[in-house]
């Protein structure tokens, strides 16, 4: 999810509606990552960040790190 969304709602307000309607947590992939949209972000119980731009090698690491996060059932 990306933190800057086209329109009036930004991607933290969306990471928190889609975890608090269907239990869906989101990463953040974000250029903006100075410390309040940062802390702004944690409400949102993110699976992790990425901070843009990112390599092939930290998609692999917070995919991993998500999936460890959320139990066995999501590695298959």
């Amino acid at each position: 999810m990306d933190i800057r969304l086209a329109g009036e709602m930004d991607g933290i307000w969306a990471a928190r509606e889609i975890r608090a309607r269907f239990g869906i947590g989101s990463i953040f992939m974000t250029a903006n990552n100075d410390p309040a949209t940062r802390a702004r972000a944690e409400g949102a119980q993110p699976l992790g960040f990425m901070d843009k731009p990112y390599s092939p090698m930290t998609v692999k690491t917070t995919l991993r790190t998500a999936a460890e996060h959320l139990g066995p059932i999501t590695r298959n």
